[in-house]
C-alpha cells in the first residue's frame, strides 16, 4: 500500500464528509451575510421608526417655538431680532420650513377701567386702590384668524395728547363680561402709579378665534383672548382682585413700536416665534442630521 499524502488524506476526508462541510461552509456564508447587511436592516428599521412616528405626531408637536424674553420695544430692536432668526431659519431648517407667527407682549401694566380707576388719591387714603392689570400683545397675521363679534381691527394711528399716547387696540369678547367694557370704550394704562404718563386706549374691536382648533393658535386661543388671572404679586401701592383676568388687549406693531415703546422708552417685550414644519421633508433627514441642524437652530 502506497504511503498517504497529506493532500490525499485531505482529498479523501472531503470525499467522505462533503455533506457535512458543505452544510458548514453554506452556514458560515448566511452568517457573514447577515452580519453584512445587519446595519442595513437596522438602519431601515430605524428609518421606518422614525417615519412612523413622524406620521402620528400632530403638527403642533413637530413644529418650532422660539423665544427672545428680553427685547427692547423699538423698531431697530424688534428688526433685527426677526432678521437674527431668520438667518438661523435660513441656515439650518430651510428646507423644512413652511411659515411662521411672531407673537410680541409687553410686560404688566395698571390698567384703570370704569369699575376701577388709576385714581392717584384714593378716597380711602389708609388703603391702596384697586385697580385692574393688562398688557399689550402683538401676533401676526391675527385678522386672517378671528371673527369680531363688534368693531373692526385696531388700525396704527397714535394720537398724542402731551406725553400721553392714544391708540387703537380690539380685545377678546369676555373682556365685556370680565371688564364691563364696550365698544368706543377708553382705558388707561400705565407702568405704575408713580409714573405720570397715562396710556389712552380705545377699544375699537371685539374677537373670537374663527377657528380655536387650528395651528395657529397653538390649539389654544385662550391663552391669547381669554386668559387666566396673572400669578405675578402686584406693585406695592395698588391692590388688585387676584380673580381677575388681566385684559389682554390687541394692539397693531406699529402702535406698539410708535405708541407704547416711544412713550416708554426702555420698555422691554417678549418675543416668540411658532414656526411650521413639513412632515415630507422631515423624514429625508436621518437622525443625526436632525439633531446637528436642531442644535444649529438653538
Amino acid at each position: 500500500m502506497p504511503p498517504m499524502t497529506t493532500t490525499s488524506f485531505v482529498l479523501r476526508r472531503l470525499a467522505d464528509d462533503w455533506k457535512l462541510l458543505a452544510a458548514i461552509f453554506a452556514g458560515i456564508v448566511v452568517a457573514a451575510t447577515l452580519l453584512a447587511s445587519a446595519p442595513i436592516y437596522l438602519k431601515t428599521l430605524e428609518r421606518q421608526g422614525i417615519d412612523t412616528a413622524i406620521d402620528r405626531a400632530e403638527q403642533s408637536f413637530l413644529n418650532i417655538y422660539g423665544a427672545a424674553p428680553h427685547i427692547v420695544l423699538s423698531r431697530q430692536s424688534l428688526d433685527d431680532t426677526k432678521r437674527a432668526f431668520q438667518d438661523a431659519i435660513s441656515n439650518n431648517i430651510q428646507d423644512i420650513y413652511l411659515g411662521r407667527e411672531r407673537f410680541l407682549r409687553t410686560p404688566t401694566f395698571l390698567v384703570g377701567t370704569k369699575i376701577n380707576p388709576l385714581d392717584p388719591n384714593p378716597r380711602r387714603p389708609d388703603e391702596p386702590p384697586l385697580v385692574s392689570r393688562g398688557y399689550f400683545q402683538n401676533l401676526s397675521n391675527l385678522e386672517d384668524h378671528v371673527t369680531f363679534i363688534e368693531g373692526r381691527m385696531a388700525t396704527d394711528e397714535v394720537v398724542w395728547d402731551g406725553p400721553n399716547p392714544r391708540v387703537e387696540a380690539v380685545v377678546g369678547y369676555a373682556a365685556r363680561r370680565n371688564f364691563d367694557l364696550r365698544l368706543g370704550d377708553t382705558v388707561l394704562f400705565t407702568p405704575s402709579l408713580s409714573d405720570p404718563t397715562r396710556a389712552v386706549i380705545e377699544i375699537v374691536g371685539m374677537l373670537e378665534a374663527t377657528d380655536p382648533t387650528e395651528e395657529y393658535w397653538q390649539q389654544s386661543p385662550n391663552l391669547y383672548i381669554d386668559p387666566v388671572p396673572l400669578e405675578e404679586l402686584p406693585d406695592a401701592d395698588v391692590e388688585i382682585d387676584p380673580e381677575e383676568p388681566p385684559m389682554a388687549l390687541f394692539v397693531t406693531r406699529e402702535a406698539l413700536v410708535e405708541g407704547i415703546g416711544a412713550a416708554y422708552p426702555g420698555t422691554l417685550v417678549s418675543s416668540n416665534w411658532f414656526v411650521s414644519i413639513d412632515k415630507e421633508s422631515l423624514k429625508k433627514w436621518d437622525k443625526d442630521e436632525a439633531r446637528e441642524r436642531i442644535a444649529g437652530m438653538e
